[in-house]
């Protein structure tokens, strides 16, 4: 597998509501299903979960998990279905009463292909003629990298981020831009797996 960061990190917290530290308030917050380590709904764990519920909790606030398609998240927000939300995907979200607060994690975001291909990707043009397979809304992210690739009909998105892994390992797209970590865990659970 090679590996080129994206030099830009994904900012992983939008807070909806102002919260007084004098009343204490439970947070519906929307988070993508289906974004290992960071969250895992069967348990209402990972590294986001934590780290959110933890600065919520200090002020004396609950923290309350919905779990969404990872494109449904700002929508969630939009229509006031929760008070927070994890991510934007790349939408302001300020005109819908939103207020950003310092993110809770930042992603390390990578574009990975196959060693055996001896791909070189240094800058966007690096992808010209290459398929792309990203999570949602990578495109609104990182359009410098991805309008050209969108625009050729050579980029697609993927929110089962697992299917990644195995669509790379089958040659089935030649890149895929999806945080390390993220990665990571879903190449090692499925070796673990398939021994």
């Amino acid at each position: 597998m090679a590996r080129f960061s994206l030099q830009h990190g994904l900012t992983a917290l939008l807070c909806a509501l102002p919260l007084a530290a004098a009343h204490s308030a439970t947070v519906v917050m929307a988070f993508g299903e289906k974004i290992a380590p960071y969250c895992f709904p069967e348990t209402n764990s990972g590294i986001e979960l934590e780290v959110i519920g933890e600065a919520l909790a200090v002020r004396g606030h609950q923290l309350k998990p919905v779990y969404v398609p990872l494109a449904r998240v700002p929508f969630e927000f939009k229509y006031k279905k929760v008070d927070a939300a994890m991510t934007d995907l790349g939408e302001d979200m300020k005109p819908h009463g939103g207020f950003y607060g310092d993110p809770a994690g930042v992603y390390d975001n990578v574009l990975i292909t196959l060693k055996h291909r001896n791909l070189h990707i240094h800058q966007p043009q690096d992808l010209d003629g290459l398929t792309v397979l990203s999570f949602q809304g990578a495109v609104k992210r990182f359009p410098t990298w991805l309008n050209a690739v969108n625009q050729r009909g050579q980029y697609f998105e993927q929110a089962n981020q697992e299917l990644q892994v195995q669509t790379l390992d089958k040659q089935r797209y030649d890149v895929v831009l999806s945080d390390s970590y993220i990665y990571r865990y879903h190449a090692n659970q499925i070796e673990h797996e398939t021994g």
